[in-house]
């Protein structure tokens, strides 16, 4: 199996122009994010954020221990980042966001570098009567089923990182801040105006509807 894919097959998350370094990118591993939704962690360092020119250069400050993810240093140069994930590069911090291209991109934030936003996709029991919260990265919140009964599919958890303690529960429903990650709106913020089963109705610069899997729930006092 290949370790490359060519830049004119590669999914439209990879922020960085089709003309440049040759005709092939490196695949992200498989990880927390699928393969279509993230960028290796070499794109990134080297391409996108430009703090290194060659994988040999990337290499070494992956071997330095100053890289992190959602806080836990990495090492390796194809670990899949993507939505939502906090990245810290020495003493920078970025969060992974969508642009208006639906392009994977670096903002860069400072008082909320220890926490992250992730969107329930899934929730089940699990031995020892208790509830397990699958999030969009792929981590499990194990709670016990009293305090995980209130928590709903397509709603979101305000987490600290590494440690995953929950710190505010972010409900999909009217009022609700969220980030469009997906269709014609991708990119933008909008506030919930109604929840229709699998669609939404939502208000930005102008009302409009799409579907309930784009919005994902945020919260406005977390830098985004």
């Amino acid at each position: 199996m290949s370790r490359h894919m060519k830049k004119l097959a590669a999914p439209k998350v990879l922020g960085i122009p089709r003309k440049v370094r040759g005709r092939f990118v490196v695949k992200p591993s498989p990880g927390p994010h699928p393969k279509d939704r993230s960028v290796a962690l070499l794109v990134f360092l080297r391409d996108i954020l430009k703090v290194a020119e060659t994988a040999r250069e990337v290499k070494k400050l992956l071997n330095r221990g100053i890289v992190k993810v959602d806080g836990k240093v990495r090492k390796d140069k194809k670990f899949p980042v993507g939505f939502m994930d906090v990245l810290t590069v020495d003493k920078k911090h970025y969060r992974i966001l969508f642009d208006k291209k639906g392009r994977l991109f670096p903002k860069p934030i400072k008082k909320s570098a220890n926490l992250k936003i992730g969107m329930i996709v899934r929730k089940q029991m699990v031995k020892g009567d208790k509830i397990q919260l699958t999030l969009h990265d792929g981590r499990n919140i194990l709670l016990p089923k009293t305090k995980g009964r209130k928590y709903k599919i397509g709603a979101s958890l305000l987490i600290k990182i590494p440690s995953q303690e929950i710190v505010k529960y972010l409900p999909f429903d009217k009022g609700a801040e969220v980030y469009l990650i997906a269709g014609r709106h991708v990119g933008e913020k909008a506030k919930v105006v109604e929840v229709r089963g699998e669609k939404v109705l939502l208000k930005g610069e102008t009302e409009y509807e799409t579907l309930s899997d784009y919005a994902f729930p945020t919260d406005p006092e977390v830098e985004q």
